[in-house]
């Protein structure tokens, strides 16, 4: 039988260890999502890549939620931002999921990703915050917290690849 400091060593030792394991998996963050409306008032998402690539973007509801649509493509590569109307993928990307309509009343949360090495930061929304958007005008997540409205996919752009 182990004595009670070698039992507590052990298990400091796993738990360090489970710790950095987890950790080394985080994918890097490499730019901004936003999401828009179009004239109809249907949803358009803005990946913003700053530096690496991405090739799926994806709306999921808040934190553990299924995926509702995700698309696939590019590569979006440093410096570029891609645009996906919900019910239309641009040229070279294909629909893997969905699209599905937003529910009233839902948190969903968009991202643009590469398996599991980079990813961009998300943003979180719902039908009644993309109802008070403006044509052109883009909610994305600022840094150091919150949301903020862009008001073109250039100043979205901009935005999305400050440094904190």
């Amino acid at each position: 039988m182990r004595s009670t400091a070698s039992r507590r060593l052990w298990i400091a030792a796993a738990c360090t260890l489970a710790g950095l394991l987890l950790t080394g998996c985080t994918p890097r963050q490499v730019g901004n999502t936003g999401i828009g409306v179009d004239a109809a008032g249907d949803p358009i998402v803005y990946a913003a890549v700053c530096d690496d690539q991405i090739t799926s973007v994806s709306i999921l509801v808040e934190d553990t939620g299924p995926t509702v649509t995700r698309w696939s493509g590019g590569p979006v590569t440093a410096g570029d931002v891609v645009v996906i109307p919900l019910n239309t993928p641009p040229k070279g990307w294909q629909v893997e999921k969905g699209p599905t309509a937003l529910e009233p009343g839902v948190r969903y949360e968009a991202a643009g990703w590469r398996a599991s090495a980079a990813v961009t930061k998300y943003v979180l929304f719902d039908t009644a915050r993309l109802a008070r958007l403006k044509t052109g005008e883009i909610l994305y997540s600022a840094t150091g917290g919150g949301t903020a409205t862009a008001k073109s996919v250039e100043d979205f752009q901009r935005a999305a690849c400050l440094r904190s």
